[in-house]
């Protein structure tokens, strides 16, 4: 029984075979013994499971029975021995070419070219006769495995030499291609080309043109330069002409103004002297008195506004040197700070990219799949490497916020807080010396805010360069933490313990939080806010020093301004306010010599017309009132230029070795010559309203100073023994001043005994003016042709009583003759009628050849002479009118 193979018997049915779809079949789940053949499973042919038996051999194993379901497949079959294999594999082929349609003439086209729809059909073609090439290889391997071999070979020769024939015809195809695309570039620029000559050649013809008209008109406009060029020499020989008889002109018109100049300076100086000779014929000491301290006022308080003005402008010259000193600084040290910054910066940043590559490396080849697959030894020393490299760069920048290096910053930033001290101090002693009326500085607020800011600049730049803007703290941290692994890694290398898989894992879980903290103190760095505001997230505006010294630019330029328009202001005031009181005493000269020409004329009568005397006292009212307002002013520009130079008084009396104290005196003596100029014009007041008048002030000068008021004292003796020697060279046959203090002095002893007799004695007034007192009682009449005599009267009340009588008698005389005046009326009236028209004919004229005189000296400023000018003039014409009035009333 042994190799001997029996079967059951199958149906009829059992012989015929059937296609198989390849429609959801897998193949996965038969597991055959046959070799796998290429031919697609469509083509393959099994038996009818319906009918199979089994099938068993007769041998020792007869007890183990194959399942014949593991082998149902005929074709292609194992034992591939008969025809029908063949012929099968044939009909197989021609299905195949025939699905492929190969034989058809007309080919899809769904490639780009023809070409390559070729190649796609003989790829498929090619790749059914491989399949067929295949299974016949495999039949005949069954007969002989070393035939099979050298066919399977040949097959796959030829199927390299197919492979290479397309290849080599795309790679032909590509470069023609590419040689046609080559060539339809070249054609294109050869047109474009012959298109750009054929543009160039018009140009070139358009520039022909165009030159031809830019030479016609050239020629056009040598022409009409040249008629311009004539034009302009006629012109400019005219205007020669004009300049000469221009300069003729000026020459004649400066020899005429230096003819006026002349004759001003002339008038001037003639009516300076004659206002001094007006004074001392009248005996007007006190208005000369007067005139000397207003002079001597203001040649002081103008040396001390030169002082104030050349003391301003040093003093802002040194704050803009200053502030242009503390600028450079602070731009170069924020220059040297941004440096430091920005390397650290770059550290940082490489420090961040070392902790990027280890935990990519970590995460790619350490721990992969949550399964850790351990780290080289190299890996372990380069890490240890980088750790050691950074925790050095740490300690190097931290370094930076102790030590020299901040002890060098320190003092930088002490200098230029210093600087800004200097300024403060300068701009607040200008601001002082220059307060608003309400005793306000405006500019102060200013110079607080830019000073704030400049502190605040000042802090900022302190936090950067000590760190305290969070830096050292995070450097700091960021050092802690490297510290421990580090530790752990140079025991790893050094072989004393080693570093577990927990370990590793952690150093893995740090790295993404210090390449955060490397984040966070990269914006960090070049912050300035401080710890405390970063923690309660407050705003935070960073200054430059750009903006602040903007800001302390502006500041000076205001100040600036501010300062030399108080200085013109001060000098306008001055000289507005020596205009008035020259004025002031013009006025007080035309009524002091109009009052004293009426004495003269009228010593014992008094005016018949009270309109007079109600005019005059309406003058000396206004002159009341001008005089306050002068002295109010003069009060208070005389107390604000000694406040406004005091300190510097003070500091040139400290700075100069000879005569310390020249300066003071001097700042003193504007407030001296100001009381005694307001005294002096009490008094002369006092005479003219013959009232006591003082005259009110605001902010009166504090008289309670012992130095003021010994040189008063001394200076009022002095102007009285001055008066007293000019006094006694006029009268030498009179007593001096001494004498009759000593004559008086020694009639008041006991021991004389006999009588001094004289007839005259010398008395100082309280005006500082001397005059004569008759010591003997004489007796006058009380108007010429009365026969009644009176003794002359030296007191204030005899001379009401004596004018009292004088009326009486006046009055009775003109009772006897108020008939003879009625009588001489008409005749008189008819004869001052026409000497009224004559005198006004003659006081037009003479007023109109005057006023030709003052518009030729008027055209420039009057200095003081021209004042006095002015001031006889008008004393003058007033004269002349008193005179023609007096002369009209009694013909």
């Amino acid at each position: 029984m042994m190799g001997k193979k029996t079967s059951i018997p199958r149906s009829v049915g059992s012989d015929h075979s059937i296609s198989k779809a390849q429609s959801n079949t897998q193949l996965s789940t038969e597991e055959l013994d046959l070799q796998k053949s290429l031919i697609p499973e469509e083509f393959h042919i099994i038996k009818n499971k319906g009918v199979l038996g089994l099938e068993y051999y007769e041998d020792k194993y007869t007890t183990l029975l194959e399942d014949s379901e593991k082998k149902l497949r005929i074709f292609p079959s194992m034992k591939p021995n008969g025809r029908s294999e063949v012929i099968q594999l044939g009909k197989v082929m021609d299905s195949m070419l025939k699905k492929a349609k190969v034989d058809e003439e007309s080919l899809q086209t769904s490639g780009p070219t023809q070409m390559h729809n070729m190649l796609e059909l003989l790829k498929k073609e090619q790749n059914i006769y491989n399949i067929v090439f295949h299974e016949l290889i495999r039949q005949v391997s069954v007969d002989c495995a070393e035939r099979g071999e050298l066919l399977a070979k040949l097959r796959q020769q030829y199927v390299n030499l197919l492979d290479r024939i397309p290849r080599q015809m795309k790679s032909l195809h590509n470069s023609m291609m590419a040689q046609r695309a080559l060539d339809r570039r070249l054609t294109d620029e050869l047109i474009q080309f012959k298109n750009s000559i054929e543009l160039l050649m018009s140009e070139l013809f358009q520039v022909q043109e165009h030159d031809q008209k830019v030479i016609k008109d050239a020629k056009y406009t040598k022409t009409q330069l040249a008629r311009a060029l004539k034009e302009t020499q006629e012109k400019t020989n005219m205007l020669e002409e004009y300049r000469e008889l221009y300069e003729l002109q000026r020459r004649r018109l400066e020899i005429n103004l230096g003819y006026l100049t002349e004759e001003r300076d002339l008038w001037s100086s003639t009516t300076y002297k004659l206002a001094e000779k007006v004074i001392e014929r009248n005996k007007l000491q006190l208005v000369h008195t007067l005139y000397l301290h207003e002079k001597s006022w203001n040649q002081v308080v103008r040396h001390f506004l030169v002082v104030l003005a050349t003391t301003d402008t040093s003093d802002l010259a040194e704050i803009q040197q200053v502030t242009e000193t503390w600028r450079k600084s602070m731009v170069h040290f924020g220059e040297q700070l941004e440096h430091v910054e920005e390397s650290r910066k770059e550290k940082l940043r490489h420090c961040k990219t070392g902790l990027e590559e280890w935990h990519q490396y970590f995460k790619t080849k350490v721990f992969v799949d949550h399964t850790f697959r351990g780290v080289p030894r190299d890996e372990i020393n380069q890490i240890l490497n980088d750790l050691i490299s950074w925790e050095k760069m740490i300690i190097e920048e931290l370094e930076q916020f102790a030590g020299a290096m901040l002890l060098a910053n320190k003092e930088t930033l002490d200098r230029t807080t210093y600087m800004q001290q200097k300024w403060t101090e300068l701009g607040q002693r200008i601001l002082e010396r220059h307060q608003n009326p309400a005793g306000e500085t405006p500019e102060l607020d200013k110079m607080k805010d830019v000073n704030r800011n400049v502190t605040k600049l000042t802090q900022q730049y302190t936090r950067r360069m000590e760190g305290e803007n969070g830096v050292a703290s995070a450097l700091m941290s960021l050092f802690k933490s490297f510290e421990p692994l580090s530790s752990s890694l140079q025991a790893e290398k050094n072989k004393s313990t080693k570093m577990q898989e927990s370990d590793w894992l952690i150093f893995s879980l740090l790295l993404p939080e210090w390449m955060d903290h490397v984040d966070s103190l990269l914006k960090l760095t070049d912050t300035s806010h401080s710890e405390a505001s970063l923690n309660q997230e407050k705003p935070h505006a960073q200054l430059t020093p750009r903006d602040v010294f903007k800001k302390l630019q502006k500041w000076i330029l205001a100040m600036t301004a501010e300062t030399e328009k108080d200085d013109i202001y001060l000098t306008q005031d001055l000289n507005n306010m020596h205009k008035a009181m020259v004025q002031w005493m013009v006025d007080l000269l035309m009524i002091l010599t109009s009052k004293n020409s009426s004495e003269v004329s009228e010593d014992t009568t008094t005016s018949e017309f009270p309109e007079e005397e109600e005019t005059s006292q309406t003058i000396k009212t206004k002159l009341v009132e001008d005089a306050e307002q002068l002295a109010r002013k003069l009060n208070k520009f005389s107390l604000l230029i000694s406040s406004c130079c005091k300190t510097i008084v003070e500091d040139l009396s400290q700075k100069t070795d000879v005569d310390p104290d020249f300066e003071l005196k001097s700042l003193e003596t504007v407030k001296t010559k100001c009381m005694e100029w307001i005294e002096t014009c009490n008094f002369i007041l006092s005479d003219i309203t013959g009232d006591a008048v003082s005259l009110k002030l605001e902010n009166q000068i504090d008289l309670d100073n012992t130095e003021l008021k010994s040189s008063i004292q001394e200076k009022k003796q002095s102007s009285f023994k001055k008066h007293s020697k000019s006094h006694d060279k006029t009268e030498p046959d009179d007593f001096t001043a001494e004498d009759s203090c000593t004559s008086t002095s020694k009639s008041s002893l006991p021991n004389v005994t006999h009588r001094l007799n004289y007839d005259f004695m010398k008395i100082i007034g309280h005006d500082a003016n001397i005059f004569q007192k008759s010591i003997k009682v004489k007796e006058e009449a009380l108007s010429p042709g009365c026969t009644v005599s009176v003794s002359k009267p030296q007191t204030a009340k005899a001379y009401e009583a004596f004018n009292s009588l004088v009326s009486l008698d006046n009055l009775q005389h003109q009772l006897l003759l108020t008939e003879l005046r009625a009588q001489r009326a008409e005749e008189i009236t008819a004869n001052l009628n026409e000497q009224l028209k004559i005198a006004q004919e003659r006081l037009l004229e003479l007023e109109q050849k005057l006023e030709n005189q003052l518009v030729i000296i008027e055209e420039e400023p009057p200095p003081e002479e021209d004042l006095a000018e002015s001031m006889v003039s008008k004393m003058g014409s007033q004269l002349k009118k008193a005179f023609k009035s007096k002369k009209s009333k009694f013909p």
